[in-house]
């Protein structure tokens, strides 16, 4: 699944009590509630539209956390 760019946080939107939520990546930038900040190529951000994905280069994946936990444990 492609990422989508992260927004820029506005000086407004931390104030509007109403505002839907948001995934913060760092002050600046932040995503739709439910979605994965991920670092991007050029340094900026991108939003996965799953939550707790596993990011790559240019896409990201969906993962159940008890699995990749089990893979790794076996890995070791």
């Amino acid at each position: 699944m492609n990422k989508i760019p992260a927004s820029k946080v506005s000086a407004s939107s931390s104030v509007r009590s109403s505002a839907p939520a948001s995934v913060s990546c760092d002050d600046q930038y932040e995503c739709p509630d439910e979605y994965t900040c991920c670092h991007m190529l050029d340094g900026g951000w991108g939003c996965c539209p799953y939550m707790q994905a596993v990011c790559c280069e240019t896409e990201c994946t969906a993962v159940q956390m008890d699995t990749l936990v089990i893979q790794l444990e076996t890995a070791a």
